[in-house]
């Protein structure tokens, strides 16, 4: 199905994309990467925090939320990845399957630090 998506925007003259920002759809990510190699792709943080708050109660939710909050207000990506490590570390205490899922998206979901505030303050 995304292959049929991306064919049908590059016919349509779409040529270079610096970032799509997605939800976290089965296949997407491979997809990016083989139409648009050069671009990034940085998963919903809104998508990922309605997720959390789904999961978890309004303590656990909070503490995780804290981590996040520190990442995107970090100032350079070894912070963020600091801080971002350390959500894993909090979350892996809640829920260690889930932790490793997110581990594994790390670049996709810090993908944005490459990227001026007012480009992904949106996000």
């Amino acid at each position: 199905f995304w292959m049929e998506v991306f064919q049908d925007m590059i016919s349509r003259g779409l040529k270079k994309v610096a970032v799509f920002v997605s939800d976290d759809f089965n296949g997407l990510t491979d997809v990016v990467s083989q139409f648009f190699p050069y671009s990034d792709h940085q998963l919903c943080w809104t998508h990922m925090k309605r997720n959390l708050r789904r999961r978890f109660n309004k303590r656990e939710y909070s503490l995780l939320n804290k981590y996040l909050t520190f990442v995107k207000e970090s100032l350079t990506k070894d912070e963020a990845l600091g801080h971002w490590e350390n959500f894993l570390k909090e979350l892996s205490n809640l829920n260690p399957s889930l932790s490793k899922q997110y581990e594994k998206k790390t670049d996709n979901y810090l993908a944005f630090i490459a990227y001026p505030e007012f480009v992904y303050s949106a996000f």
